[in-house]
């Protein structure tokens, strides 16, 4: 049995910079797990400080960018 803190990680290691909605998504999905928001910013922190670490940054930038 998998703990939530460790849902959490699993689902954000390779991108931290998903919203919480897409991490409680990915969680239900791969785990059947239902996380709340204050879970996720206890452990990986609140979306405002991930959003620029990630791939999704990176994609964003490249659309903003033309």
């Amino acid at each position: 049995m998998i703990t939530k803190a460790q849902a959490i990680r699993n689902v954000t290691r390779d991108d931290p910079s998903i919203d919480n909605f897409e991490i409680k998504r990915r969680i239900k999905e791969q785990y059947d797990l239902d996380v709340e928001t204050n879970q996720i910013n206890n452990t990986v922190g609140a979306y405002q400080s991930r959003r620029y670490q990630g791939e999704a940054h990176k994609t964003l930038l490249k659309v903003a960018k033309g």
